[in-house]
């Protein structure tokens, strides 16, 4: 049998004095495998209501200063779990500043651009590192820097690496204005590439600000793109608190144009994916809305009920985990 605890399939849930004792001295007697093995559990025991998430939030400011991107990506994920619901609004500039201080520094040494010296893992941990820091620690200088790499990125398409035109394109989007929104729209309609043109149009649907949101949606029933390519303008919007309600709405006001326009009779039927505009509501009034909206329709959608199934049980889910662990995330994030 070998010694490793971290072989095999299985959680563990920690009781608060055996947490304590794993990470007394920040958790250094613990090997690699012992380290990323329990921040993967604590992600997990949040999102079952087994620990609390603000437990698990003070386990993210040493940790992410470890040497290993194992680590530190597994601290991303207790970040990532807590994401845009566990967070009250109010405390919205405190879990900012939360992430900055836990990221920002590493973040701003590695930069958008790789270096020609640095290992495979320091450019497989720079999408994660500097994304989590820009986006959801609204890391002012790395937002800057995205904008002009993505401004030069339009001029010369070579400037960025294959791995970072979309973390670059996507931050600079979420924090853009209708100045960025116009030139990708206008480079979108001239890009001849497929990949190009997918990376712009989904660029295109990160925006936050709600009326470049709005524009978005209505790009998709211009008929100047295949829908195929530009899905990811209805499905962007739902990430963002300022933005949620906007794809189902629209969905919900043109609903019969999108059944004529999304592709139907060929390999998938793109109408079944449209119950996912509404995966990040996180509430039951919300929950009841969708079934009524879809209910009656969904099922001459191909593949449809599952869809809207799935959708209902995350909402579901997403309600009750925040019931549960909105508290405790409130109550840690009052220190920052």
């Amino acid at each position: 049998m070998s010694a490793n605890p971290e072989l095999g399939y299985y959680r563990v849930v920690y009781p608060t004095v055996l947490l304590d004792r794993l990470l007394a001295g920040q958790g250094e007697h613990l090997d690699l495998a012992e380290r990323v093995g329990l921040l993967n559990d604590v992600t997990a025991l949040v999102g079952g209501g087994e620990l609390p998430g603000g437990t698990a939030l003070k386990l993210v400011p040493e940790f992410s200063k470890d040497a290993s991107r194992y680590v530190v990506e597994g601290t991303i994920d207790i970040v990532d779990g807590i994401g845009e619901h566990l967070a009250p609004d109010d405390l919205r500039p405190n879990f900012e500043r939360f992430v900055r201080q836990a990221y920002s520094a590493r973040a701003r040494e590695l930069g958008w651009v790789p270096k020609p010296d640095e290992d495979d893992n320091t450019r497989l941990l720079r999408p994660r590192l500097l994304q989590v820091d820009a986006r959801k620690g609204a890391d002012k200088p790395l937002v800057e820097e995205a904008r002009r790499l993505a401004e030069r990125w339009l001029e010369d398409r070579r400037s960025l690496t294959p791995e970072m035109i979309g973390p670059v394109l996507n931050t600079a989007a979420q924090y853009g204005d209708r100045i960025l929104f116009d030139r990708f729209y206008t480079a979108a309609k001239k890009e001849t590439e497929p990949r190009g043109r997918r990376r712009l149009l989904t660029a295109m649907g990160q925006f936050r600000d709600p009326a470049i949101a709005q524009a978005a949606l209505s790009v998709l029933l211009s008929g100047e793109f295949d829908a195929r390519e530009s899905m990811e303008l209805l499905l962007g919007p739902r990430r963002y608190p300022e933005t949620r309600d906007l794809a189902f709405e629209f969905v919900k006001r043109h609903i019969g144009e999108l059944e004529k326009i999304l592709p139907r009779g060929v390999g998938a039927d793109a109408a079944a994916t449209l119950p996912m505009v509404a995966q990040s509501f996180c509430s039951a009034e919300k929950r009841a809305e969708v079934e009524e909206f879809f209910g009656p329709r969904i099922a001459q959608y191909t593949g449809g009920p599952r869809n809207l199934a799935q959708t209902l049980e995350s909402i579901a889910v997403c309600s009750a985990e925040k019931k549960a662990q909105e508290p405790s995330v409130a109550e840690f994030l009052r220190g920052y």
